[in-house]
């Protein structure tokens, strides 16, 4: 089946510094709209606190988005940091909240006559068991018209993707894993082919 276009942005922000930065962010997403026609925007790593959750919806409400969130980290059930959230412009209409978990939100959405399922993911960054496991879950948690996206925590290719002294170094448990996953669900990286 053709999927309808999406204008879909991800970005592991690494802390939105409480529900100013989070006013901000939306702010950022709104000006790029104008620009991009950017509709969905998925954050890793907002580090925000289930506390707050009242005050992020009433930011939503605010800003004229609809905002799902997700807080702490999938390998460390007790931390208060990482979590996803996904942004949606009011022409995106949430139908279904499908997984909202630590790290982990997957929905449902309608844009026109077109339902979208929209999953966003911040795998754990451990070089441990509990990346690997996380990534198999995904085996049953996403499918093959799902817009996936997230900080995946492990890359394709090393010397293309990371940057730095040593891209060798980089701990990548999971790579090959996560690759066969996504092939298994024929999801396509297309950050791969753009670059």
């Amino acid at each position: 089946r053709k999927m309808p276009r999406l204008a879909l942005g991800t970005f592991n922000v690494r802390g939105l510094g409480g529900t100013r930065g989070l006013h901000k962010l939306i702010s950022t997403m709104q000006a790029h709209k104008k620009k991009s026609h950017l509709e969905v925007l998925c954050i890793q790593e907002h580090n925000l606190s289930q506390e707050k959750e009242q005050d992020i919806q009433e930011c939503a409400r605010l800003r004229n988005v609809t905002i799902v969130a997700s807080y702490g980290k999938a390998d460390d059930p007790e931390s208060s940091r990482g979590g996803v959230m996904i942004i949606l412009d009011q022409a995106i209409k949430l139908t279904k909240k499908i997984y909202e978990e630590k790290g982990l939100i997957k929905i449902e959405v309608e844009k026109g006559s077109s339902t979208l399922k929209i999953a966003n993911v911040y795998v754990p960054v451990k070089r441990s068991v509990e990346r690997i496991d996380f990534i198999n879950t995904l085996r049953n948690k996403l499918d093959g018209d799902t817009f996936a996206a997230g900080d995946w925590n492990c890359v394709p290719d090393r010397m293309l993707d990371v940057r730095g002294p040593n891209p060798m170094g980089y701990n990548n448990m999971g790579a090959a894993l996560l690759e066969t996953v996504m092939g298994d669900k024929g999801l396509v990286d297309r950050r791969r082919e753009q670059l």
